[in-house]
This record gives C-alpha cells, structure tokens and sequence, in this order.
C-alpha cells in the first residue's frame, strides 16, 4: 500500500473542519512576529537620536509611546491567533475522534479478537494529540520562525 500524504485542506474536508481559523491563526501570528521588530528600530532610532542630538524630545517620547503599543499589539495578535489556532485543532481532533468512533462502531464484533485493546486506546489517545499538537503549536511556531526577518 502506498503510503499518501494528505494536505491540511484534504484532512480538514475528511473531519468536516473548516480550516478558515487556523489560516487567521497563522496569519495573526505571523503579524504579531513583524510587529515584535518593531519596538527594536524605534529604541535603535530613540538611541541615534540621543547621540546625535536631532529630534526633539517630543519625538522621543513618541518613538517610546509607538513600541510599547507595538509590544502590546504583538503579543495581542500573537495571543488571538495562537486561540484560532488551538480552536481549529480542537475542533479538528474531536471530529477526527467521532469519525473513527463510528467507523469502529460499524466493525463486526470479532474484529478486535485478535487485536490490542492498548493499540486502540493509544491511536484515540496519544496519536491523537500529536495531530493536536502540530496544528496548535507546531505549524504557528513554523510559520513564526520562517519570516524572513
């Protein structure tokens, strides 16, 4: 048997997940990743302009107005699609679990005779939640760490 790689949207269409929340999701992310640059230029440009002695306070106090809004923004939209990203994979997980529920449940009674019960448990279980983990944390960390910035 040919082993097939399936895509996030094959694999959301199976579960019956609409993959429209973890594309926030990332997307959030990555905007809270390219707002985090920006508190580092506004003290770099904060600390040329007190060697050189050309703005004027006033500017100053702006620039460290403007980062520690970009701060707050960041981890704002870090925080909003990081619960996308979480609910998209919840939701995703418990569909995947009731459709392999009900496929067991349509199974002849002698089907788990020879099997082990533990392997059962460990693919509704531990196997699960590494899917549950790749798309909460995995695939946002991914689309964070790969910004060319």
């Amino acid at each position: 048997m040919k082993d097939k790689k399936k895509s996030i949207e094959e694999l959301a269409s199976l579960c019956g997940t609409k993959k429209g929340s973890l594309i926030v999701g990332n997307i959030l992310i990555a905007m809270g990743a390219i707002l985090n640059i920006l508190p580092v230029l506004l003290t770099y440009k904060i600390i040329v302009s007190l060697i050189t002695k050309k703005e004027a306070r006033g500017n100053l106090i702006s620039y460290a107005i403007y980062g520690v809004l970009a701060v707050f923004a960041a981890y704002l939209f870090t925080y909003i699609g990081s619960i996308l990203c979480h609910t998209f994979s919840y939701r995703f997980i418990a569909n995947l679990k009731k459709k392999i529920v009900s496929h067991i449940a349509t199974l002849p009674l002698g089907y788990f005779t020879g099997e082990h019960k533990a392997k059962l448990k460990q693919v509704l279980s531990s196997d699960m939640n590494q899917i549950e983990g790749y798309y909460a944390h995995q695939l946002p960390s991914l689309v964070k760490e790969s910004l060319p910035l």
